[in-house]
């Protein structure tokens, strides 16, 4: 089974946190860490000083994937480098795993890259795969 988190910046500190997502009534989203929830069978508390105002865009869920040192990869944010094969050329590619509603998957986004393609995970080795930052981080 795929471990399910989320990861996003506070608004407040840029400090980045993991954890469980949340929404309240008006859509705002906020990520909570699990050492800070009681349960008691019935209701769930929030048991933490930190205020809870995050930067919506930056709020993603794990892929289920990790590159080749292990590190987790968070859609929607984390940049990654890996090579790809192409027309027996290998060209070194900067991308994001980004959602794609419609399929149902994770898919590679390198819009940003001198060598513009979508592609689906599946075929690619993740152990070629290196996360080299995110998008938020300047």
């Amino acid at each position: 089974m795929r471990e399910i988190l989320f990861r996003g910046r506070r608004s407040y500190n840029q400090e980045w946190v993991c954890g469980n997502l949340i929404t309240d009534e008006c859509g705002k989203m906020s990520i909570v860490q699990s050492e800070t929830v009681e349960v008691d069978g019935h209701h769930l508390r929030i048991c933490s000083d930190d205020p809870m105002f995050f930067d919506q865009e930056t709020i993603g869920q794990f892929t289920g994937l990790t590159d080749k040192n292990g590190v987790k990869l968070f859609g929607n944010s984390d940049k990654f480098k890996f090579k790809w094969s192409n027309d027996n050329k290998i060209v070194n590619l900067i991308g994001v795993f980004v959602y794609d509603d419609d399929e149902l998957r994770w898919e590679i986004d390198m819009s940003n890259s001198p060598h513009y393609v979508v592609l689906s995970y599946d075929p690619i080795k993740m152990s070629d795969f290196e996360v080299i930052g995110n998008i938020y981080n300047k």
